[in-house]
């Protein structure tokens, strides 16, 4: 527990006796692979501390396509789930575990008494909530200014940047995982990526993509060919 309270910035920076009382009304959390975290229109009961893994946040249209919203990490914290704790409101999206999650669970009532006592749990919380207003900001700007495949260039581009070293890195995911972080159907992805790959940016394969020509990707990003 105390390996998770330790990555983030608020425990590390309150009084001892607030580090005791965080550390007691703490619970330890454990939660699958491609689970549930939080759902749309359910008020949040706990603020969620991520130790290891990795969960995303996303909403839905009313047809259930998915389009992500940000990804949350070790260390990091989740707006949505803040607002949701701090005003008593259902959550306005919602996140599953992209990766197995350790994390430390906090308690509403409690939260909710220690931002209004304590700067740092007050910074922290309006720290993250204008961080991710960015990242929205951005992705509005996305997907109102670019075209898919400008987005599905820049998406691919971003996840090389989490690969080590390859010179021709292979990125282990689906056409229906980007759909769901892009908002769009596996079939507009799918035809996308195979003109990629005609153009030699890419090769597809089962589950996975091979990255041949990042500057290709760039390109796209940067200089739409439609």
């Amino acid at each position: 527990m105390l390996n998770t309270l330790n990555k983030y910035s608020f425990f590390n920076e309150s009084s001892p006796a607030r580090q005791q009382q965080i550390q007691s009304a703490a619970v330890p959390v454990h939660i699958a692979t491609d689970s549930e975290v939080f759902t749309r229109d359910r008020i949040c009961d706990h603020v969620l501390l991520i130790g290891s893994g990795q969960m995303r946040v996303f909403t839905l249209s009313p047809e259930g396509r998915e389009i992500t919203l940000y990804h949350v990490f070790r260390g990091d914290t989740c707006p949505i789930n803040i607002m949701s704790v701090i005003l008593q409101r259902p959550a306005q999206a919602c996140a599953r575990s992209v990766s197995r999650i350790t994390a430390a669970s906090l308690p509403a009532d409690y939260f909710r008494y220690w931002i209004t006592e304590d700067k740092s749990i007050r910074d922290f919380a309006f720290t993250a909530m204008a961080d991710r207003l960015t990242d929205v900001i951005d992705l509005v700007e996305h997907v109102t200014f670019c075209t898919l495949e400008q987005r599905l260039a820049a998406f691919l581009c971003c996840q090389v940047d989490g690969v080590n070293g390859a010179a021709s890195p292979v990125l282990s995911i689906t056409h229906d995982q980007i759909a769901s972080e892009l908002g769009s159907a596996r079939e507009v992805i799918s035809r996308l990526l195979r003109d990629i790959e005609r153009r030699g940016g890419v090769s597809l394969g089962r589950g996975h993509i091979q990255i041949n020509d990042i500057n290709l990707l760039k390109n796209i990003h940067n200089y739409s060919s439609h």
